[in-house]
């Protein structure tokens, strides 16, 4: 055991600064060493700032890789914090990657400036129908040529060295079992591996609710909403010394997702080819993570970016089973989903020219627990929202209340102009929310006025 006293520097495992000073001879190492300094304090900094997606990385499929091929998807330009700090950027409009089930060995020229891990294990090689998860980690690799010589040939150039050194990314599959995540329910975990994960049926593409119920819970399984209750309701919570649930469990651990890998899809290959990929599952917001010593339930903005990912992967869920569906008429919520950001958007069919996008009102929520929606303001949107992202995902079997609203203008200007092609929407939010539909009304809006619940 050492000690220092008061005001005694501690430079142990610091950061070593090249020293310049006048006359000193410097080296090729010299030059190496500062740069490695100057990666080590902005590695300082993009841990401050927190790790996830800054922007872009959006993915989308290509080729689902039908009858054998394989499949391509396509990332768009974007930037990432890994938790080591490491910025990861794809500078170019976008960049389509070829998936294979096998583990393709790729190795580049010279170590530069890359300390993730090797490969993964063979356990880990992608293989058969299943879930995977596309990561992006820090890669490097030397282009160009610049002339050398040295101090015996007199500075006389008589040979060549690499001139760049080109940080940039590259990309692999991990496989993932959403079963074999400690923190889920065993009703979640049974439905999943006994029925739309079962290695002798899996979920075909034909199958849109069983793949749509199947995406669902594997995004919520990350999302950690079965965590995120029974943590609460642990009489021993207190004493815990992680908040970590879900996803956020899983990355940096020695086998599978490390510190310097960023998940940034979720993507169900089977015997047909990609059935899905889904960005916001295993997508997150750039931020840091809450360094309190106790999983007393709180708000930071570590949680309230989770909920408003969980909101973000529903609208791409939505959106993904419209394109779908040959017609929204009969649509229910509970046939596709068992959980519910604790806000979400759902376009509704009017007599303007955009009610063949949207669902019927009273198909979507048959079977849930809800009050008829209320007309709000389209002010009050942000104040609903932001008030529903601070509560937890809604569980449709729980048969848990939701509040709807609807915006006055959209309906309104739907209703006096026909030819209008403003969506309507009903908005959801969670039961424990806040309600803002208040008994108020408007005598130049008395239509569109509300009254008391009672």
């Amino acid at each position: 055991m050492s000690f220092k006293n008061l005001l005694e520097p501690v430079v142990e495992s610091g950061i070593k600064n090249t020293n310049y000073f006048e006359g000193r001879l410097l080296s090729a190492r010299d030059l190496n060493d500062q740069e490695n300094a100057n990666r080590s304090h902005r590695k300082q900094l993009g841990k401050a700032l927190g790790h996830g997606v800054v922007e872009g990385l959006e993915v989308s499929i290509e080729s689902i890789g039908a009858e054998g091929t394989q499949p391509v998807v396509r990332v768009q330009k974007g930037l990432a914090i890994n938790l080591d700090g490491d910025m990861v950027e794809i500078s170019q409009d976008y960049v389509d990657i070829q998936l294979s089930r096998a583990r393709d060995e790729f190795t580049v020229e010279g170590a530069g400036f890359k300390n993730c891990r090797s490969l993964p294990s063979e356990t880990l090689v992608p293989s058969g129908a299943g879930l995977y998860i596309l990561v992006m980690s820090p890669a490097s690799a030397y282009t160009e040529f610049a002339p050398k010589s040295g101090l015996q040939k007199k500075g006389i150039a008589n040979n060549c060295g690499r001139r760049y050194l080109v940080e940039g990314a590259q990309f692999r599959l991990v496989k993932f079992d959403p079963t074999l995540m400690p923190d889920i329910s065993e009703s979640t975990r049974s439905l999943l591996e006994n029925e739309l994960l079962a290695s002798s049926n899996p979920v075909s593409l034909g199958d849109l609710s069983g793949l749509s119920l199947m995406r669902n819970l594997v995004a919520h399984v990350c999302f950690g909403s079965d965590g995120t209750v029974s943590s609460a309701t642990d009489p021993n919570f207190v004493k815990k010394d992680s908040t970590a649930v879900g996803l956020d469990a899983l990355v940096g651990i020695e086998e599978g997702l490390s510190t310097c890998d960023t998940p940034i899809a979720m993507l169900y290959w089977n015997l047909d080819g990609i059935a899905y990929v889904d960005n916001w599952a295993v997508k997150r917001k750039a931020s840091y993570r809450d360094s309190a010593p106790y999983s007393i339930p709180s708000f930071t903005r570590h949680s309230y970016s989770r909920a408003d990912e969980s909101r973000l992967q529903f609208q791409e869920h939505l959106d993904f089973i419209q394109s779908q569906l040959p017609s929204t008429f009969d649509f229910r919520l509970v046939d596709y989903f068992r959980f519910l950001p604790p806000v979400g958007y759902l376009p509704v069919q009017t007599n303007s020219l955009t009610a063949s996008l949207g669902f019927d009102e009273d198909s979507v929520f048959e079977d849930v627990a809800i009050r008829r929606s209320v007309f709000v303001e389209a002010a009050a949107l942000t104040p609903i929202t932001q008030a529903a992202l601070t509560y937890w995902p809604i569980d449709l079997q729980s048969e848990e209340f939701m509040w709807l609203y609807k915006t006055r203008e959209n309906a309104q200007q739907a209703a006096e102009n026909p030819a209008s092609t403003l969506q309507e929407y009903v908005v959801f939010t969670s039961g424990h929310a806040p309600y803002y539909g208040n008994a108020r009304f408007n005598l130049n809006k008395w239509d569109y006025s509300n009254y008391g619940v009672i």
